[in-house]
């Protein structure tokens, strides 16, 4: 966008502002995460102020007797709570509680939506990871009721693509299509299995179908000392891309 706006003849530092107080989003379980890309969206014009960004932390596992599934608590909804945005001044302080800090994103807003989520599924049944009841909620070493509560919510959450054997990267498709307008297109960083594997053939079959106009997906090269690969999962990366269609269409299987 910028680049387009400095070919038009303008300058993208009058952009700045209101792209990060009003345009970008983005949302995390971890504070270094947001904290991070706070730090270098800020640095491309360092020099221009802003108030709230749109940057939050979100809350994770049992908090104040509720159970949140980060960014997934806005699959039912277009509104949720975070535990700070990052970038903005609060005296010095954080708050304790996440109520007081608000996430809007109205279903059907987004033109663009970016994921990259966890390469895990909710089942567990192989190597030796047995003691670990689910697996993609296992983060920040939650106790096994967080992880037994927080999977409870996650099932009941509204599903078009979500499915336990596709792994969480179903799920995000959910929160992703519902967040994006007509037109608009969502973009995966998923293990390269799912555009193959018989686990996600319903996603796949359902993203050809009534959801999207067009979907491409594309593997990472392997590169020198497979650099590619997730350090944790050995998994190969590949970069899904889908368009939201308005036009109602069976799925077809793939």
């Amino acid at each position: 966008m910028n680049r387009r706006y400095r070919r038009a003849g303008g300058d993208d530092k009058d952009l700045h502002q209101a792209l990060m107080e009003r345009v970008l989003t983005g949302l995390d379980i971890m504070p270094a995460a947001t904290r991070l890309t706070c730090s270098m969206l800020s640095s491309a014009h360092p020099s221009v102020a802003y108030g709230e960004s749109r940057v939050h932390t979100m809350l994770y596992g049992i908090d104040g007797g509720e159970t949140h599934i980060g960014a997934l608590d806005l699959l039912d909804s277009e509104h949720s709570y975070s535990l700070f945005a990052a970038g903005e001044s609060m005296g010095g302080t954080e708050s304790d509680s996440g109520t007081e800090h608000s996430v809007t994103i109205r279903d059907k807003s987004c033109d663009l939506v970016i994921m990259n989520p966890p390469f895990t599924r909710p089942t567990n049944h192989e190597a030796g990871h047995g003691e670990i009841p689910v697996p993609s909620f296992a983060g920040f070493s939650t106790s096994h009721e967080e992880q037994m509560a927080t999977g409870r919510k996650l099932k009941k959450a509204n599903r078009l693509f979500g499915s336990g054997n596709a792994g969480l990267a179903s799920n995000f498709m959910d929160l992703g299509h519902s967040k994006l307008r007509d037109g608009g297109v969502l973009a995966l960083v998923v293990p390269f299995a799912h555009s193959s594997g018989a686990g996600p053939g319903r996603e796949r079959g359902r993203r050809c179908g009534p959801t999207t106009a067009k979907s491409t997906s594309r593997r990472s090269p392997p590169p020198a000392r497979r650099r590619g690969r997730s350090r944790r999962t050995r998994a190969w990366p590949s970069v899904s891309s889908s368009r939201r269609s308005a036009e109602e269409r069976p799925a077809r299987r793939t």
